[in-house]
């Protein structure tokens, strides 16, 4: 039995008192709640289920439609306390309905409580949503419940199946592999005359030809809705109106235009219905159209070198980015790259970065299945694409091997992230997995390996760029610098290794910057001057990718339209480029902190090491951002310490030249192993140095 005191937020107040239209009573629900929650407990009595013969299983399994193997079946009672309170205030109507509302929302609060404490308490990931007798199961099995669990006689059933004391309900949830947040109750409630019921309202969906209906609670957030419904929109910033990448537009009504609305959306778009979904509040019905993302969000690139044969096994390593993901197709007998497949990762409509994915994940129902099967679904769309171009059958293709950070790597094993990005950041497992194809939908036979990794923030794929430089074999320092999405940080020699990640946040791949883009078609990557410049793809630009937002802060530098301190010199603080394309001052700051943390990171390595700039043979840049870069600008803008500029090389993705190598050298396997657990990670915010050393690097070197 478990003991649980709840206090109701201001927030759910609010809801409650909107719900319910208690406006004129506000005062009263405020003084109601904090006696009731003053003194009401709440009482769980529950009992684990693992038989598969047992009856509540069975009515659970038939309900949901699914297998659960175990689980939990419980009683939750506010005991016989609501019961004198409610006698207290029979004679005055209002204070009886707010009491009865109140109590129903501590009982529902202290079961979403008791759900959180038995997964913590338990070694399961997460309880299935919650099923009750009534609803969603047989009103009979409240008797088999009861039998079941011993409450100290403070339960009771009539003949009609109903649980005494008033406030008391019976709920049965299953196991899950990972956690799980529960729907809207009213939204599974099949009683449509439930007083408590939250009226709904309808929300038409225009996407092309297609239309789809839902149901909405009343002033339920618009973006969550669709969430909630699976109808994935871009939301970078997990609803919190910072990104302006969830637009949609209203067909009908006209809604007001917001703060946030104005901040992020053009006059001219406002006009035409434009709005962000994140701040609207469904208040009424509506129709809109989804706005799709443009053509660089889906366009990918592929190389074929030359056609596979019907004789040879074939393997594909996968370097899994955050921001792009890259795979290449290998003869195994001839050791030969039959091609290589490139696009931008499909999960970045649910955050730009793995931190907001996590949270995406965890705020909404089911979140971490969802991104995991978004980019199994891309994966397994990329494989058959690259087989096809590579004129290899599925039968030949005997493994696949994939790199990733951490954090991704939690989010294709399909593992829960919350622990991963709170301190003191845990991941769910560091070791390598071994999966059949059936992880990526394809053939079974294959086998699916998902390469260890270090930390939370250092992943398998810094251990591949370790091994394709040969930082384990060599008795020299070497520097390995991964800029991607995150910039991770080795220093080592043979049988010594030191590492951290820096928070350089998604800059460096063309993210948070106001035209920056991923390294795709229409991206600038090299800029010398408005005049000569190049474009991936020969087509018009349409953005800048990492390495040439480095070019063009060091040519605004050069040309004195950036000071020292970062200032920019343009008057309307937009240094323009080509035609529309250009930096603002956000930009310029955004880069600023980026190379600042990297060029931090460094300097603690050495400090930690011991070293000097001097004792480093060799620095390796690589990464989504960092094979691209010039040198030279790098280091001009203070990104790469300039003594280190002649031994600097650039390496192309050794995240996947790593993963290739192992495709064919099954002991690079041990290997990476070895190195997962070899490899010392130093947390960069709880090093003492970090801040004053960060802020000395905070401005621009000439």
């Amino acid at each position: 039995m478990l003991t649980i005191s709840i206090q109701l937020n201001n927030d759910k107040l609010n809801d409650v008192i909107s719900q319910y239209h208690l406006e004129d009573h506000r005062d009263k629900v405020y003084h109601l709640s904090k006696d009731l929650c003053g003194c009401i407990e709440s009482k769980v009595y529950y009992t684990i289920i693992n038989d598969q013969e047992n009856i509540l299983l069975k009515n659970l399994n038939n309900s949901s439609k699914k297998n659960y193997s175990s689980g939990v079946a419980g009683i939750i009672t506010l005991g016989s306390e609501i019961d004198e309170i409610l006698e207290q205030y029979k004679d005055n109507p209002i204070e009886t309905h707010i009491v009865d509302i109140l109590s129903n929302e501590i009982l529902l609060e202290c079961l979403y409580a008791f759900k959180e404490r038995f997964v913590k308490d338990n070694p399961i990931k997460g309880l299935s949503i919650i099923y009750f007798p009534g609803n969603h199961l047989p009103i009979e099995l409240n008797k088999e419940i009861l039998g079941a669990i011993d409450t100290n006689s403070t339960v009771s059933i009539n003949e009609h199946y109903m649980m005494k004391p008033l406030n008391t309900i019976s709920f049965i949830c299953g196991e899950e592999e990972t956690k799980v947040k529960e729907a809207s109750l009213c939204s599974r409630c099949d009683a449509v005359n439930c007083p408590n019921r939250k009226e709904q309202i309808e929300v038409t969906i225009m996407d092309g030809y297609k239309i789809k209906k839902i149901k909405v609670d009343k002033n339920y957030n618009l973006l969550k809705a669709l969430n909630d419904n699976e109808i994935y929109i871009p939301q970078s910033c997990t609803g919190h109106k910072k990104c302006g990448n969830c637009k949609i537009k209203v067909l009908n009504p006209s809604f007001e235009i917001n703060a946030s609305d104005k901040d992020l959306i053009p006059e001219k778009d406002l006009k035409l219905g434009i709005r962000l979904a994140c701040g609207i509040q469904v208040n009424k019905p509506l129709t809109l159209s989804l706005i799709k993302e443009k053509d660089t969000i889906k366009n990918n690139t592929i190389q074929i070198h030359h056609k596979g044969n019907e004789v040879d096994d074939y393997g594909i390593a996968v370097d899994l980015g955050t921001t792009t993901v890259e795979m290449a197709l290998v003869n195994l007998g001839t050791r030969e790259v039959v091609g290589v497949i490139k696009q931008e990762n499909d999960q970045k409509r649910f955050g730009l970065d793995v931190l907001s994915r996590a949270f995406w994940a965890s705020e909404n129902y089911n979140g971490i299945k969802i991104l995991q099967k978004t980019i199994i679904n891309q994966l397994n769309t990329l494989i058959k694409t690259l087989m096809e171009n590579g004129t290899v059958k599925e039968e030949q293709l005997k493994k696949v091997i994939i790199g990733a950070n951490t954090i991704m790597s939690h989010f294709i094993m399909g593992l829960d992230t919350e622990d991963v990005v709170v301190s003191p950041f845990r991941p769910v497992t560091t070791d390598m997995h071994i999966y059949t194809g059936d992880l990526l939908n394809i053939n079974p036979n294959i086998k699916v390996i998902v390469l260890p990794t270090i930390a939370s923030f250092m992943g398998s794929d810094i251990l591949s760029g370790m091994i394709y430089t040969n930082m384990n074999e060599v008795d020299k320092y070497s520097l390995l610098i991964d800029l991607g999405t995150n910039g991770e940080i080795v220093l080592g020699k043979k049988g010594e290794y030191i590492s951290c990640s820096t928070a350089v946040g998604p800059a460096f791949e063309g993210t948070h910057i106001e035209k920056g883009m991923g390294a795709l078609n229409g991206a600038i990557n090299i800029y010398k001057s408005p005049t000569d410049y190049t474009v991936i793809g020969n087509v018009a630009p349409i953005g800048l990718c990492g390495s040439a937002i480095i070019d063009a802060i060091h040519y605004l530098m050069e040309n004195n339209r950036i000071d020292e301190t970062g200032l920019l010199t343009d008057k309307d603080m937009k240094a323009y480029l080509v035609e529309d394309i250009y930096i603002t001052q956000q930009d310029v700051r955004q880069i600023q902190m980026a190379k600042s943390a990297v060029k931090t990171g460094i300097d603690i390595l050495l400090k930690e090491t011991g070293i000097t700039y001097d004792d480093i043979q060799t620095v390796y840049l690589t990464g989504g951002f960092g094979e691209y870069v010039n040198r030279h600008n790098a280091g001009n803008i203070g990104l790469i310490p300039k003594m280190l500029l002649t031994r600097t090389k650039t390496l192309h993705n050794t995240s996947l030249q790593g993963g290739i190598l192992s495709l064919y050298e099954e002991n690079q396997l041990e290997l990476y192993k070895r190195l997962s657990k070899e490899t010392k990670y130093i947390e960069l915010a709880n090093n003492s140095q970090f801040q004053t050393q960060f802020i000395e690097n905070i401005n621009f070197t000439k």
